[in-house]
């Protein structure tokens, strides 16, 4: 009701304006020339057509007024679409941005955790090896009453320089030779000592290399004879 309300007021205007200006002008012309009154016929007709003009105006705001709204629309579509294209290749841009980054990270990741594996590897090689003592044990013949004769022969992975050895193990023992052995060259000890019952001291007059064996040579109580391999050589200067 209120779109038509707007449409008889518009028709009533330009029927006004039609009528107040060129009807009432051209009325008052016939008037002034031909000296008599206009007719009411002539005067309502007259009306009755610039009514029709004034619908046909009427109508053609109205058109014009749709097409603006149809254009506005049209351009604020094309305006949207645009942005709308605008944001999807941005879009698809910062995917591909967030694609190389994840990608970039990946590869970041690797390389760390290489040169992580890497470093460790060079503190191992440049780590020094830790002085360590293999000691293995053999029976030999001969023995006096209940004792028997154990040779413990011990191996050395780094090069000990002339130095005093020690002998423990977890019984009692008697302490009797100790020897370098390296191919052809043996060197027997020159000092020794037994330090308590289950220890005993010597020392070698050369370097004990990995290449060479020490023997130390002991009696040991015959009930004892299962504990041997918990006998240990240690080297202190």
């Amino acid at each position: 009701m209120h779109n038509h309300w707007l449409f008889v007021c518009n028709v009533s205007a330009h029927l006004v304006a039609s009528m107040s200006s060129i009807v009432s002008f051209s009325f008052a012309v016939w008037e002034a020339f031909r000296k008599q009154k206009i007719e009411a016929w002539v005067f309502f007709s007259v009306g009755a057509m610039f009514l029709i003009v004034a619908f046909d105006q009427a109508w053609q705001d109205e058109h014009r007024n749709a097409e603006l709204v149809i254009g506005e629309k049209r351009t604020a579509a094309t305006e949207s679409n645009f942005w709308k294209d605008q944001s999807y290749q941005k879009d698809a841009s910062i995917r591909s941005q967030d694609q190389l980054l994840a990608q970039n990270y990946g590869v970041l990741a690797q390389t760390q955790t290489s040169l992580a594996e890497l470093s460790n590897k060079l503190v191992d090689v440049v780590k020094p090896e830790p002085q360590r003592i293999d000691v293995q044990w053999a029976l030999l013949s001969g023995g006096q009453g209940d004792k028997k004769t154990i040779a413990f022969i011990a191996r050395t992975n780094k090069a000990i320089p002339e130095v005093r050895h020690k002998l423990t193990c977890p019984f009692p023992f008697e302490f009797r030779a100790s020897a370098l052995s390296q191919k052809d060259l043996l060197t027997f000890m020159y000092e020794s000592g037994q330090d308590s019952s289950q220890e005993a001291s010597f020392s070698i007059q050369r370097e004990w290399l990995p290449t060479s064996t020490l023997i130390a040579v002991a009696l040991i109580p015959q009930a004892n004879s299962s504990q041997v391999r918990n006998c240990t050589i240690t080297s202190k200067r």
